[in-house]
């Protein structure tokens, strides 16, 4: 084509004409006049779908929901699944470059591969005992080994690590939302709509449709095609709250086989499949799974699969109260919440009441160190930030002071490089962007010698300010022990007038301390 090209439009039509002028390919032949005639295609209405298919949309949302309330009314079910988690090669790189990033110091070998996920494959088995007070939650895999049971008063588990040779038990008082992940390795019934189970303290009374799942009135049907080899109705839906919700139900028997999320590329996929019949009109899917994508440039891409087939469904079986109770074996480490605040002793079964009261009088002795250490730490609150020494290192700037950082929120990152959860930090510690209104400086103890501090931080590729602190009394640093400050990781955040604001346990409540420090008007 040698001219501009024209589009125009048949009045009243969805036909369109391009035109223009093509030159031929023979030498001195003139440009030949050519027009295109297009047809604009339009999807039918969800309308028009609905006449042909005989069905409505909210109809069939409706009876896939209705569908899963069968659970709501069984006094115990009992699972037992087994499941294979495939990883991709791009999932795979993608995991080691969180874990080299996180890690830069560690050498990833062969045999710690399965250890970090880096395998290609894992498989496992779940099992699941639920009754209407108590449940066990069992599941092993190749990494490790682990038990979890609520037995109405008490909640306990046992975790054992195949790779490391470790094994631990805790104990607490209560359930609260311990419980909120007992069958998130099964997509149903997750994917429908919000259930509300015994176990699940903190969830919403009321089944969410129209926030996150989008209510039935509102899905519009957009069509029909095979999902897996069964033909199925394809459902569309924005809910007010999160991305498109795309359903796709059987034709035959009108159960959810399978939701796509996409915002607007695909988010996840679950999928539900060989359903079969526990009760009259009660239907379960015995195969189950879903793909877990990472979305990064330049393409979201899929970095893993898990396949769940169950292979063993009862409900309302007589549970014996053998099944809740676990058998603590001699010399594991036991991490016990009972007693006011976590307290941890090595399991005797010859331990006496004396033993028992020891434990109980530690837990009631950090009970009261806590409590002061928070009538500590909330007294440096609104009072003006104490000076950095005078004798303190800085390390990747010049000597900071208070009247320096005046307009910023600065956020002090307690931290030494001997610690070991202050290693998934440092990577934190980056120079600020120029204009920045928040400043993260980090706060080294007095233990150590700058060399060693600077190997490390430029391991994760930090190059924000650091201030090393000078020894005193405490141990553990002059300006540290201004903030009253005994364990690291620790974070304080002072306001842009240089009074303190608050100090936080993690990083990201830090921050937010420091963005409504920002926000809030002088």
């Amino acid at each position: 084509l040698c001219s501009p090209m024209r589009l125009s439009r048949e009045e009243g039509s969805q036909r369109y004409t391009l035109s223009g002028e093509a030159q031929p390919t023979t030498p001195g032949a003139r440009p030949v006049p050519v027009a295109l005639t297009l047809v604009k295609r339009v999807a039918p209405s969800s309308e028009a779908l609905e006449r042909q298919f005989g069905v409505r949309a909210e109809t069939l949302v409706r009876h896939v929901r209705e569908s899963e309330q069968w659970i709501h009314h069984v006094r115990s079910l009992h699972l037992r699944a087994e499941f294979t988690w495939t990883r991709t090669p791009d999932g795979i790189a993608h995991h080691r470059k969180e874990l080299e990033a996180q890690f830069p110091d560690k050498d990833f070998t062969r045999e710690e591969e399965k250890s970090y996920g880096l395998c290609p494959s894992e498989k496992g088995v779940e099992e699941i005992h639920i009754d209407d007070q108590r449940f066990r939650h069992s599941c092993s895999d190749d990494r490790q080994e682990s038990v979890e049971v609520w037995d109405g008063r008490t909640y306990t588990t046992h975790t054992k690590y195949l790779t490391l040779d470790q094994e631990s038990y805790s104990i607490a008082p209560s359930l609260d939302n311990k419980g909120e992940f007992l069958l998130t390795r099964f997509s149903w019934p997750r994917m429908a709509q919000r259930h509300k189970f015994w176990w699940m303290s903190n969830s919403s009374d009321e089944v969410d449709e129209g926030d996150r799942f989008g209510r039935a009135e509102e899905f519009l049907l957009v069509g029909k095609e095979d999902y897996r080899g069964v033909p199925c109705y394809v459902l569309e839906c924005l809910p007010g709250r999160g991305d498109v919700n795309r359903w796709f139900v059987g034709v035959e028997d009108g159960l959810l086989r399978a939701k796509h999320t996409y915002g607007p590329e695909l988010r996840s996929e679950f999928w539900m499949d060989q359903y079969r019949q526990v009760r009259p009109g009660w239907w379960f899917p015995m195969r189950q799974g879903y793909i877990s994508l990472e979305h990064e440039a330049p393409r979201p891409f899929v970095s893993g699969q898990c396949d769940v087939t169950v292979t063993q469904i009862e409900l309302d079986e007589d549970f014996p109260d053998t099944l809740f109770q676990v058998e603590f074996k001699e010399g594991v480490c036991v991490f016990d919440l009972r007693f006011g605040e976590p307290v941890s002793y090595k399991f005797r079964k010859d331990m006496t009441e004396q033993d028992w009261e020891q434990i109980r009088a530690q837990g009631r002795r950090r009970a009261q160190e806590d409590a002061e250490d928070k009538t500590r730490l909330d007294a440096r609150i609104g009072r003006e930030a104490p000076a950095f020494p005078s004798e303190c290192q800085w390390l990747n700037t010049m000597p900071l002071t208070w009247r320096d950082l005046r307009g910023k929120a600065v956020i002090l990152q307690f931290w030494s490089h001997r610690c070991g959860p202050c290693r998934n930090h440092i990577a934190l510690l980056r120079h600020p962007a120029e204009g920045s209104d928040i400043v993260l400086i980090g706060v080294h103890r007095s233990d150590s010698q700058t060399d060693e501090i600077k190997e490390l931080m430029a391991k994760y590729n930090a190059d924000g300010p650091v201030c090393v602190d000078v020894p005193s009394d405490c141990g553990r640093g002059l300006f540290t022990g201004e903030f009253g400050v005994r364990a690291v990781p620790w974070w304080f955040v002072v306001g842009p007038d240089g009074k303190v604001v608050g100090y936080a346990m993690n990083p990201g409540l830090a921050f937010q301390l420091a963005r409504d420090s920002i926000q809030k008007p002088s």
